[in-house]
């Protein structure tokens, strides 16, 4: 009975982080600081659930970060590089497509950068890392958490589907997809939102300066940007596959928990693929 109230209640947060809640805030609140009161409202539903549960804030990765913690994460940062700069050459007229989704330009660049991507970012964090891979871990314990999160996590971008062609599509889903493991073993291993956050909102800013270097034909600058973020890749790959390599190695020798049930069986499926099933929802029924 524990199991499945706990199943039901990460159901529950993930449907509202998803788009219930900004759903519920932008139809009855009305202002220009949704955002804000979307971080308000998740921070207020991680410390309902750690009443509930009786758990410390730390559980929910809502701790003071440590020196390993911010060293892992510029660690892992390298790693964005092969995928970003692949989608890049690959598939140029992706960022053209891109930007105007985001309302991305250079009349609101500072604003984007200061308010809009470290909220969005905060949000993501407490929503994917706080309130599921958390709460899935104590459950199924690392490694079901860890590939439970990446679907859902991707999956989550499923709306992109709706405002873009099936190529550009595909490539926000690959993308994202692979952001995704590499986060998602970051804090499995540091267990803190903020060092997630730090690679994240990285990852953030440096790709929208990018789309607005390509956007507006700023070789020079791109050029810069994607330079110094290959020397970074160069200097801190080897430290970064060996931290995938540690990762794994102590997924291995973690306590694996089978899920044999097929009540179990279910559960772990629909929460992985949840965050689709309510977009879908929403997009249809609100």
């Amino acid at each position: 009975m524990t199991t499945i109230s706990q199943i039901v209640r990460i159901l529950f947060y993930n449907a509202i982080f998803v788009g219930l809640g900004s759903y519920v805030i932008r139809n009855f609140f009305h202002t220009q600081y949704d955002s804000v009161i979307f971080v308000l409202l998740l921070l207020g539903i991680v410390i309902f659930d750690s009443i509930i549960d009786k758990k410390k804030l730390s559980n929910y990765g809502l701790k003071k970060p440590t020196t390993n913690d911010i060293k892992f994460a510029l660690i892992i940062f390298a790693l964005f590089f092969p995928v970003s700069i692949a989608s890049r050459v690959l598939f140029p007229d992706f960022d053209a497509m891109y930007a105007p989704n985001l309302g991305l330009n250079y009349s609101n660049i500072l604003q984007f950068l200061i308010f809009i991507v470290p909220i969005a970012v905060l949000i993501e964090e407490i929503g994917v890392r706080s309130l599921f891979q958390s709460k899935i871990f104590s459950i199924f314990g690392s490694r079901l958490a860890i590939y439970a999160t990446i679907i859902n996590f991707t999956l989550l971008h499923f709306s992109w589907f709706f405002s873009l062609n099936l190529t550009n599509f595909l490539i926000v889903l690959g993308t994202v997809f692979a952001y995704s493991i590499f986060i998602a073993f970051l804090f499995d291993r540091t267990k803190n939102i903020l060092a997630t956050f730090l690679v994240h909102i990285l990852l953030n800013a440096i790709s929208s300066l990018q789309i607005l270097f390509h956007i507006n034909n700023q070789v020079f600058y791109e050029l810069i940007l994607w330079s110094a973020w290959g020397i970074y890749f160069i200097l801190l790959a080897p430290l970064a596959v060996d931290f995938l390599k540690s990762a794994f190695n102590l997924l291995k020798l973690s306590k694996k928990r089978t899920v044999e049930n097929l009540s179990g069986k279910i559960s772990l499926v629909l929460l992985s693929v949840f965050s689709l099933l309510v977009i879908i929802f929403m997009r249809y029924f609100l």
